[in-house]
């Protein structure tokens, strides 16, 4: 085996302890199974980072998963048109400035000490303001980590759309670098409806975090098309939704 497909594994978390405990929770021949598929899928080796997947690979959802990885096979992807639907999206390196992603989104990028400020008055236009005493603390800017963004997506048919997004989860979650990391904007194409409701129950969610309370009572309500929230803005998908997401 080569040096560089060695050290791949060793990067992605699959110790011999690891793979032993995948073994054993699914047996042998599906395990075989499914690293034969996610070699076939565009990658060799461990592609799957093992501390993304161990909660998702378990008995219950082994045969799911293969049908996931299959319908990733036999896909067109990176923007193409496929049989059911068009998906274009793209790789973001690191380096975009982040606010209001969680951590596992994000990468310290500098830490800045502010000194105390005293309670003061202040001039804005022709009116005098009170501005509040401020503690000492610090600013902190952040950059999005590498991920993937889905730029634009054309459904041609019930459970089209489904599978073209989770081709896209799949492929992040395949590279070592954005590790299940997906974005997205949602924004209103045909000037009636919003797809946030669609990416919601996916998994998506939206930032500001307010948003998403609206999003969980109308899915809570029955999530119907014709009454979803008409929210637009940046939403990503959480690590803990991964699974929802590809088991959906």
């Amino acid at each position: 085996m080569q040096i560089k497909l060695l050290r791949q594994i060793v990067d992605n978390g699959w110790t011999i302890q690891n793979r032993k405990n995948i073994i054993n929770t699914i047996g042998t021949n599906d395990f075989k199974e499914i690293c034969e598929l996610a070699k076939r899928s565009r990658l060799s080796g461990d592609v799957f980072t093992y501390n993304c997947v161990e909660d998702l690979i378990t008995a219950q959802n082994t045969n799911k998963i293969k049908e996931t990885l299959l319908s990733f096979i036999n896909s067109i992807k990176n923007g193409r048109q496929s049989k059911y639907a068009s998906i274009r999206y793209h790789y973001e390196p690191q380096g975009i400035i982040a606010f209001g992603y969680p951590k596992e989104y994000t990468n310290l990028l500098c830490r800045k000490f502010v000194e105390a400020q005293p309670e003061r008055m202040a001039k804005f236009g022709n009116k005098n303001r009170i501005i509040k005493a401020q503690p000492a603390h610090y600013e902190e800017t952040y950059e999005l980590l590498p991920h993937y963004h889905i730029d634009e997506l054309w459904s041609n048919g019930k459970g089209t759309g489904k599978t073209a997004v989770q081709e896209v989860v799949l492929t992040s979650l395949m590279n070592n670098k954005t590790k299940g990391r997906v974005t997205l904007d949602a924004s209103c194409i045909d000037g009636k409806t919003s797809p946030a409701g669609f990416y919601y129950k996916l998994g998506f969610r939206m930032i500001p975090p307010f948003l998403n309370d609206e999003l969980a009572q109308w899915v809570k309500n029955g999530g119907n098309r014709e009454n979803a929230p008409f929210f637009t803005g940046t939403m990503y998908l959480p690590k803990e939704n991964i699974i929802d997401c590809l088991l959906y």
